[in-house]
């Protein structure tokens, strides 16, 4: 029951499904027994429930998984479980609680600091300071980022961040490199197969153009809501 569960999830969330994928990643939780597992299985309901826009439950899911990757001493697991609880708080835009969950995965991993789960941590680190305008920390810190995640190879990452500083460099008033960073991370989430991050350079993209050409910048939102709608997001 537990291995057709999860291929049903799978195939809920292929075909954009999410709330589907997470009521079967649910019932999977019920008929498994490993912590590993178990805690697997809270990620991926965690990322069902972000992307069906259920925030508080994705925040159920990760913060479960974080507490069963301490119990087993999966340091790396737990950074990567942290770094998804800080995403989902900023999607839902709670970015005070976003910020204390940063702040203490950061120092309880600091001899991790380096390591690409510390880095992609980082990378919402930039984000959190985005909110806050902190803009030329956002953009301090996304360069650090940049770097270790280019030397990791860490694509993901890279694009996810090259969005954020651009954005930032955006915010100071330096519109024509900001959208030139984010039409780069854009570029490479398209080229690395990641629609979601493709879909957040359009959303920043027609923030930005729409503070020169309000045409432009409703054609990019217009752009970013029919690629939601294509992906299940909400």
């Amino acid at each position: 029951a537990r291995v057709a569960l999860k291929g049903a999830a799978e195939r809920a969330a292929a075909l954009g499904a999410w709330g589907q994928s997470h009521r079967y990643l649910r019932q999977a939780l019920s008929v498994t027994t490993s912590d590993a597992e178990r805690a697997e299985l809270h990620v991926r309901a965690g990322d069902a429930g972000s992307r069906s826009g259920d925030h508080g439950e994705a925040n159920d899911e990760y913060r479960a998984a974080s507490a069963l990757y301490r119990a087993l001493g999966d340091e790396m697991a737990d950074l990567t479980a942290s770094m998804l609880i800080a995403r989902n708080l900023l999607d839902a835009y709670d970015t005070d609680a976003a910020h204390v969950v940063l702040r203490e995965a950061l120092e309880r991993h600091r001899d991790r600091a380096g390591d690409p789960a510390y880095v992609a941590l980082e990378g919402q680190l930039a984000r959190a300071h985005f909110f806050t305008d902190a803009l030329t920390e956002a953009i301090s810190v996304s360069d650090r980022v940049l770097d270790r995640a280019e030397h990791h190879n860490l694509v993901e990452v890279l694009a996810y961040t090259l969005i954020t500083k651009g954005t930032a460099l955006v915010g100071l008033g330096r519109a024509r490199e900001g959208l030139m960073l984010i039409g780069g991370g854009a570029d490479i989430a398209g080229s690395a197969g990641l629609p979601g991050t493709v879909l957040r350079a359009a959303i920043n993209r027609g923030f930005a153009e729409a503070l020169d050409s309000q045409r432009i910048g409703l054609e990019s939102s217009r752009a970013a809501i029919a690629l939601a709608r294509r992906l299940g997001l909400r």
